[in-house]
């Protein structure tokens, strides 16, 4: 319980950055996300 609200303390800055970025930035930061995600998953699998 007490670990969770560190990791939402930490992710507090990270949310308000989030908030200031346009929606354009907010899909494009999505889909590389995305994109990483996938890669590292296909490349673990492979």
């Amino acid at each position: 319980m007490v670990q969770r609200r560190a990791t939402g303390l930490k992710l507090q800055p990270l949310t308000r950055w989030w908030r200031t970025r346009s929606s354009r930035e907010r899909w494009l930061m999505l889909g590389l996300a995305v994109a990483g995600v996938a890669y590292l998953l296909s490349a673990g699998l492979v």
